[in-house]
């Protein structure tokens, strides 16, 4: 295990409290392969005069907000200079994400870019000739998308033999722990360099607990992002869905039941010894309270947490307070991490080759990224003396008509720093995505649950009926682990194990 405790302290923004759970708006630096076309683009053979007009229906996941005609208007001035192309937006809420794009695309609506994620059925969308393959049209367009991203990553996006989305540059690995209150752990002089694992955190609760009883000492998300669920990932490659599960260490890539691990019983029981102890709030497997509200009410001490450069930062904007992360675990990195956020085509496009050419403008043009990610200066952001940027005086991130939009599509390399951030963070990135990261054995291996949808939605109502009791420490993994695993065996677990295995065995003759 790795232990590492970041401080870093600097003013935040509260911008940066709507940004996306994985987000942060920055600016661009100077590392290789990142600048593709900072000010231009290649991205296309034919000039923008040889082209008919046209506008580009782009459809992404994320809430309405108050100046897109002010964005598209600034956008358009570009895309009409470079690709004889205006933009359209129409943003749904990721509730409704997948209800409604699939009434959109199964009437034949017109969508040019559709925003996709291996987290909202990527993979089904492929298989049901929602999207379209892409190889040819990076191949033919996509100069700045390859320079960018590599031929590595890019494949890592196939579903079977072909390309079907283009990821953002962003964090494509995570590392797992505790992110705590500052001034908690200076107050009562806790020992963060001395954690190495899960159980090490037992002290440090123990001490929050007794001087701050009115406080729950951690808790958790909810779903997949319990304190279980978290830390298991730092171990095993979840393969898109939970339901069969390979170790990191595992060069053979054997399928296991993840709730029959000796791992997953160990970190249950060490949640239901905090919970018993009083660590935990009495209502964590249902409540719905976000842990960050949670900290900033001063009712919760830390939350378990994903890690990447700069998450500090981003949940003090968040919470209104400092913040140090512990991790224990070194980044890991899976498919799932490179295809959470990704542009794709819809089969509803008209011109698929205009789509990829807004698309790779994403890649190469900063003025594209930095209107997109960061609105238009001096109403949405001002610069300051040395780089960064800010709010504007008198707007808050509840008037900003223009929430920083980072991570969701495009290279975010190219987007400017927001104050606060370190001038490096996009080299931290790199170091973090690349040498630093721990990678699966199965990086760019996709899973299709298409075979099995019966057995995974019994499976899916019984994780409702005990998961978040056991991985929040509420339910006594002695009894409640065992009920649950002979519950999933007759719902048909096995038949779920045996398919992802084939489609894994696949995957490795492919390699």
């Amino acid at each position: 295990m790795k232990n590492k405790t970041s401080t870093r302290f600097a003013l935040i923004l509260l911008v940066m409290a709507l940004i996306l759970a994985m987000t942060a708006c920055q600016s661009t630096p100077t590392t290789s392969g990142s600048t593709a076309g900072s000010s231009g683009s290649s991205t296309t053979a034919a000039t923008s005069a040889e082209l008919d007009a046209y506008e580009l229906d782009i459809v992404l996941a994320s809430s309405e907000r108050q100046d897109t005609a002010l964005i598209e208007a600034e956008m358009n001035k570009i895309t009409q200079a470079e690709i004889n192309a205006t933009v359209k937006f129409t943003f749904i809420s990721f509730a409704n994400w997948l209800q409604q794009t699939n009434l959109m695309i199964a009437g034949n609506e017109k969508i040019d870019i559709l925003w996709t994620s291996s987290f909202f059925g990527f993979t089904s969308a492929a298989a049901q000739n929602q999207i379209i393959a892409l190889d040819d049209l990076v191949n033919q367009y996509g100069s700045d998308i390859v320079e960018v991203l590599g031929q590595d990553i890019l494949s890592y996006c196939r579903v079977g033999d072909s390309i079907y989305g283009i990821p953002s540059t962003r964090d494509m690995a995570a590392d797992y722990g505790v992110i705590l209150r500052k001034d908690l752990v200076e107050k009562y002089d806790l020992d963060l360099d001395s954690v190495e694992d899960m159980d090490d955190f037992t002290p440090i609760f123990q001490t929050l607990m007794e001087n701050e009883p009115d406080m729950a000492a951690t808790g958790g998300h909810s779903g997949s992002n319990t304190m279980v669920g978290l830390i298991a990932k730092g171990t095993f490659d979840i393969l898109d869905n939970w339901f069969g599960v390979i170790r990191y260490d595992d060069p053979d890539m054997t399928v296991v039941n993840l709730y029959e691990t000796p791992e997953y019983m160990d970190l249950c029981e060490t949640v239901h010894d905090w919970y018993q102890a009083g660590y935990i709030s009495r209502d964590a497997a249902t409540s719905t309270a976000s842990a960050w509200d949670q900290i900033k009410a001063d009712k919760q001490a830390s939350v378990f947490y994903s890690f990447k450069p700069g998450s500090d930062i981003q949940e003090q904007a968040r919470t209104g307070k400092p913040m140090v992360t512990v991790s224990i675990t070194d980044p890991m990195q899976a498919t799932s991490n490179i295809t959470v956020m990704m542009a794709s085509i819809a089969r509803t496009s008209p011109d698929p080759e205009r789509a990829m050419m807004m698309i790779n403008m994403w890649y190469g043009n900063s003025d594209i990224v930095n209107l997109f990610d960061c609105g238009i200066e001096g109403t949405h952001y001002v610069k300051t003396d040395d780089g960064f940027i800010t709010l504007p005086e008198g707007v808050e991130s509840s008037n900003a008509g223009w929430p920083a939009n980072n991570y969701l599509i495009g290279n975010n390399y190219l987007s400017h720093i927001w104050e606060g951030y370190p001038a490096d963070l996009w080299e931290q990135y790199e170091s973090f995505n690349g040498p630093d990261a721990v990678k699966s054995p199965a990086l760019g291996f996709s899973y299709s649950a298409d075979n099995v949808k019966t057995e995974v939605a019994a499976i899916n109502a019984i994780l409702l009926e005990y998961r978040a009791g056991l991985e929040t420490g509420t339910l006594d993994p002695a009894v409640k682990l065992p009920e649950m695993i002979a519950k999933m065996q007759s719902a048909g677990m096995d038949t779920i194990l045996a398919d992802k295995q084939a489609q894994i065995d696949e995957f490795k003759q492919m390699g």
